[in-house]
């Protein structure tokens, strides 16, 4: 392959995942750490009664593993902060750095992610809420490191990112609120909100913090049981704090590429045959499925058992999502089975964009879909069909008139454009001139 696309890959099915074993396993695949360590000290600073940051990055072993580990210490004055002040310490510490747009985006999503969950929780709003344990300078400091780190891999221009199953350890943790249990409320919701894999164990100890987890739902990896299909270049090692006896307390980040110029995705089909539902009951369904997030689905006509004029039922769907929507399925139209085929496919990456059209002096903003292959090359431009059809309303202009002007303003500059592609070098950094 020519222009090969980069794949990271998160493992967290040994000891789960927190900020700083992310940014330390980053730092361990090549990434500078001098660059991380001053915009992490600059940026803990920011917060109101914090004097004083000090960040350093050294070697240890953990069981067998040779990792890389974050120590951070503050002159804190504060004990608790609002929401909003976290937000705005990120926000602040991005504009001093001059992050790029993709990098500022990222931090302040995972501080946002983490107060929205809190708000949720405790049932305030988000200009009131406090936050106790994240509300210390670490949660900047982490926010700010991570999207620094990922930022000098280029790791936010057309890296592909996986996720293993994570294992969020078990037994009591103790907070602000008491002692509740493994994993804690704001992690958990984190998760719950992305459909990533978790599972128990393997100690009973805190193993994803509400920071790490929310490096997770920014990043939008995609779960996967196994390590996908790649040529892995270099391996990152990120220790936890707490040494363990049993398990090592480590967090592995992969850097590699893939072998094909197509995405390979896994997904699952659900089909199941109708003789005695309505066509209503059965658009219904269908309904249902895709706002239940299956990725599509469709009917077939048939002719079933004695002839009679019947549907097969097709869904297609993430395979985490099979037995959920099964079970809508059976609800909805009274089955009794439904047929579950495992399957992978063969996929062009795809971008949402922002695209005008000009009606008079008016400019209408809609959405559309730009699809390519990994090597860059340019596949399609899709407008909304929903926004099209809005501008057709307000315009009075015929739908496929719109869709014309639009496809044809922008389709030569998105053809010429097609995502550029540098490869990860022989230290596990991509050769990109330096952002920090």
């Amino acid at each position: 392959m020519n222009d090969d696309i980069p794949i990271m890959m998160i493992d967290c099915s040994i000891a789960g995942i927190s900020g700083d074993m992310f940014i330390s396993s980053l730092i361990d695949a090549g990434v500078s750490q001098k660059k991380v360590k001053s915009a992490m000290e600059s940026s803990a600073t920011k917060l109101r009664g914090c004097k004083d940051a000090k960040i350093s990055f050294n070697t240890v072993m953990r069981g067998c593993f040779k990792a890389k580990t974050l120590t951070s210490k503050f002159e804190d004055r504060s004990h608790s902060r609002r929401g909003v002040e976290i937000i705005q310490a990120v926000s602040d510490s991005a504009n001093d750095l001059k992050l790029s747009k993709p990098a500022k985006n990222f931090a302040t999503k995972v501080v946002e992610t983490l107060v929205n969950v809190e708000s949720k929780i405790h049932n305030e709003s988000k200009s009131k809420i406090y936050m106790h344990e994240i509300g210390s300078p670490d949660t900047v400091a982490d926010s700010i490191g991570s999207a620094v780190a990922l930022d000098l891999l280029d790791a936010f221009d057309n890296f592909r990112i996986f996720v293993s199953p994570i294992s969020v350890g078990g037994g009591k943790l103790k907070c602000s609120h008491g002692l509740i249990s493994n994993p804690g409320p704001a992690a958990l919701e984190i998760l719950t909100s992305k459909k990533l894999i978790i599972q128990g164990g393997p100690i009973p100890a805190e193993l994803v913090t509400p920071t790490g987890a929310s490096i997770l739902a920014a990043l939008d990896a995609k779960p996967v049981n196994f390590f996908p299909k790649m040529v892995p270049i270099i391996t990152g090692v990120g220790a936890g704090s707490r040494p363990s006896k049993d398990v090592p307390n480590i967090l592995r980040v992969t850097l590699g590429k893939v072998l094909s110029d197509r995405v390979t995705d896994s997904i699952t089909i659900l089909e199941t045959n109708l003789d005695d539902v309505s066509g209503e009951i059965l658009a219904f369904t269908a309904e249902k499925m895709l706002l239940e997030g299956a990725l599509d689905t469709y009917t077939t006509p048939i002719i079933g058992k004695k002839g009679r004029p019947s549907w097969i039922l097709s869904v297609i769907c993430r395979p985490i999502d099979a037995e959920m929507l099964s079970s809508i399925i059976m609800l909805e139209t009274g089955t009794l089975g439904v047929r579950v085929q495992h399957c992978d496919r063969l996929t062009a990456l795809r971008d949402q964009i922002t695209l005008t059209f000009q009606s008079g002096r008016k400019t209408h903003k809609l959405r559309g879909k730009k699809s390519y292959l990994q090597n860059g090359k340019f596949v399609n431009l899709k407008p909304e069909y929903e926004d099209l059809k809005q501008i057709a309303k307000d315009t009075n202009i015929p739908v496929r008139f719109i869709h014309n002007e639009v496809v044809k303003h922008v389709f030569s500059s998105a053809a010429k454009n097609g995502k550029k592609r540098r490869k990860i070098n022989k230290n596990g950094v991509r050769a990109s001139k330096s952002k920090v």
